[in-house]
């Protein structure tokens, strides 16, 4: 039996079921979960190319599968990726039960876990984009459904990735011709400008950003929240394993370049635009590009430490948006995402009003907040010989920070009139809500105050990259 053939199999066939249990919530929810919990254990226990004993019987668990002259290959490095892949879905399937997420939520996210497996075993690695495609496929479903129903967002995301994939796997097909013409330097030119563009386009840098604010503004907001945390976060993975793959690629200064350099347009535009948003997604959106664009300066700066603060960055923003897609669930579904629907509703929805500020100041880098240390971090890196750039950060922080205390005032404006204030019959919202966003608020200050506490997890991630850059 195959490794990779059982992890990704097991997943595929319990979306199935799940969606088959759509009328049911807590039972997909149970379901996902348990998977999701298998999953972690087979990654972390399971004995590769060994003899175990399964129902009586020895069976042995190989590390790589064939499939169309391509081979998935489970690798020792693989198991912290993959547990912090399927960690960020346990998060947010125990949080789909929470916020009452829609039917199609779960089976999907269970759908895209075999997918962004494939990113990580499929063998060449450039082959890992073909998934990405899918992966964009696949997540139109989970990025519209009847509620939300514009599809916008979902399409434009399905464009822009179609468009970044075609340039990667033409960087493949030039690398092969370098192989055959190991003299000839002309390819690894093309293929480091073709890499270049294609992750720029798919890690959505300006101007290839609209998605990202159209789908936090149209989807539901777990299943924004899940694009942008967890798929994008294997986006990013793959081009650091990429990095790791070439050494010609790592000692490339225009390539790090570049990648500073979108980081720093992503943040423009998001310091340029999150003050004046006018609703909470349009807001999450563009404090999602201001903290992916710190994480792309991060790991432009072409360090180990600079790739161990961007993988704990991309840690973090796990929690942040699993915590504001609950708190945004329920006020966006109650009550709609414009702000004018918004203006004093704190009182009915409390809970909620406070997941959805500690999520969203988390990704803005608020201090004391899970997303601070790491952003701290970072500008002391910037502060000996990119000033510019750490002043820019600092601002687009603050542009988020602006933005987020108008929503404050906004949630706890109180009626001119003692008419307008109406009959308050106390807080309209479920204990498990509560007590989702008790829990999730009070880890979000716990990692701001101890980031200790996954910074291990975030490095281990990237220890092949960290050795190789040292």
């Amino acid at each position: 039996m195959s490794l990779p053939l059982l992890i990704m199999g097991l997943p595929l066939a319990m979306a199935g079921l799940t969606y088959n249990l759509r009328r049911w919530l807590w039972a997909q929810v149970v379901l996902a979960v348990g998977t999701v919990l298998a999953l972690i254990v087979l990654v972390q226990l399971a004995p590769v190319d060994q003899m175990v004993v399964f129902a009586g019987r020895d069976v042995l668990l190989r590390a790589s599968w064939e499939l169309l002259g391509r081979s998935f290959t489970f690798a020792a490095s693989d198991r912290a990726l993959l547990t912090f892949v399927f960690s960020a879905a346990l998060l947010f399937f125990l949080a789909a039960g929470a916020a009452r997420a829609p039917a199609l939520f779960l089976p999907v996210g269970l759908g895209l876990l075999p997918l962004l497996q494939a990113t990580v075993f499929v063998q060449p690695f450039v082959y890992a984009a073909l998934f990405l495609e899918l992966i964009a496929a696949v997540a139109a479903f989970m990025l519209a459904d009847r509620e939300y129903a514009r599809t916008g967002g979902a399409l434009r995301y399905l464009v822009f990735v179609s468009l970044g994939v075609p340039f990667i796997l033409l960087a493949g097909w030039q690398l092969e011709v370098h192989q055959v013409s190991p003299d000839d330097a002309l390819p690894l030119l093309r293929a480091t400008w073709m890499l270049g563009v294609g992750f720029l386009i798919v890690l959505a840098v300006a101007p290839f950003h609209s998605w990202v604010v159209m789908v936090a503004r149209d989807a539901p907001p777990l299943a924004a929240a899940f694009v942008l945390a967890v798929v994008q976060a294997v986006v990013a993975f793959f081009l650091m394993d990429t990095l790791a793959q070439f050494d010609w690629l790592r000692t490339n200064a225009q390539f790090f370049l570049a990648l500073r350099l979108g980081g720093m347009a992503m943040a423009a535009v998001g310091a340029a635009f999150a003050f004046s948003q006018r609703s909470l997604g349009g807001l999450m959106g563009y404090s999602a590009l201001i903290d992916w664009g710190a994480t792309l300066v991060a790991l432009g700066l072409g360090t180990p430490d600079g790739a161990a603060v961007a993988a704990m960055a991309i840690t973090v923003r796990v929690l942040a948006l699993v915590v504001w897609g609950v708190g945004a669930g329920v006020l966006m579904g109650a009550l709609g995402d414009d702000y004018e629907n918004l203006r004093g509703r704190a009182r009915e929805y409390p809970f909620a009003t406070a997941a959805v500020l500690a999520g969203g100041l988390s990704l803005a880098a608020l201090p004391l907040m899970a997303g601070f240390p790491g952003r701290w971090t970072l500008l002391n890196m910037l502060s000996s010989a990119h000033v510019g750039f750490a002043i820019g950060l600092l601002v687009a922080a603050a542009s988020a920070w602006l933005g987020y205390a108008r929503v404050l005032h906004i949630l706890f404006e109180r009626p001119e009139s003692e008419d307008e204030q109406g009959y308050y019959a106390g807080p309209a919202e479920e204990p498990v809500i509560i007590g989702f966003a008790v829990l999730g608020v009070l880890l979000l200050l716990w990692v701001g105050l101890a980031p200790q506490l996954l910074s291990p997890l975030a490095r281990r991630m990237v220890e092949s990259l960290v050795q190789l850059l040292a």
